[in-house]
């Protein structure tokens, strides 16, 4: 994958492009998939999602759509942000987050921002080992309302989720990158 990794602002073209993603296999990931979304379903995502206080950015392998950033909760003034990052599960695990994100941080600390933060599930591991192997560090855990699909019945998720009525209950790491120690990375 020798291919050079291009981010730009999204477009609601973009999002209809999300929907050659393979689907993951993971019914807990499931909330990710955009293949089953019509193309008004995914002009509403964008619009939702782009509305208000977030900037959403398209990720390009070349001239393919291999996943998006986000930028949530923008505080302009005091320098801080929530990130989000999905890619094409026939994406994953190649490197490609890690560059992405890298590119990414560039550009954002780059606009004089002074740390991100991100809330990670427990059950992602592999998102936790990128997360810290760019500088993130843990500083809290919450919860957060879950979408997906969790087997109730399951005991062993109960280490990741709280089921409260109806209502799932996903756990989550709080994670924050300071420009400090992401610098500290691209040094190392």
């Amino acid at each position: 994958m020798d291919e050079e990794i291009f981010i730009k602002k999204m477009t609601p073209d973009d999002v209809l492009e999300m929907r050659k993603f393979q689907n993951n296999e993971s019914p807990l990931l499931s909330g990710y998939n955009f293949t089953a979304r019509t193309p008004l379903e995914c002009k509403f995502w964008y619009y939702v999602k782009t509305s208000g206080n977030s900037n959403y950015f398209i990720c390009y392998l070349g001239n393919r759509v291999i996943g998006y950033v986000s930028m949530k909760y923008i505080d302009y003034k005091n320098g801080t942000s929530t990130l989000g990052i999905v890619l094409d599960p026939k994406y994953q695990s190649k490197g490609l987050g890690r560059k992405i994100l890298v590119k990414f941080f560039n550009y954002y600390f780059g606009l004089g921002f002074k740390d991100m933060t991100l809330q990670v599930d427990f059950f992602n591991i592999r998102a936790q080992k990128l997360y810290k192997s760019i500088g993130f560090k843990r500083y809290g855990r919450s919860y957060q309302i879950f979408y997906g699909d969790v087997d109730k019945d399951d005991l062993s998720m109960r280490e990741y989720f709280v089921f409260i009525g109806e209502y799932i209950f996903s756990k989550v790491y709080l994670m924050r990158l300071k420009k400090e120690d992401f610098a500290d990375f691209l040094e190392g």
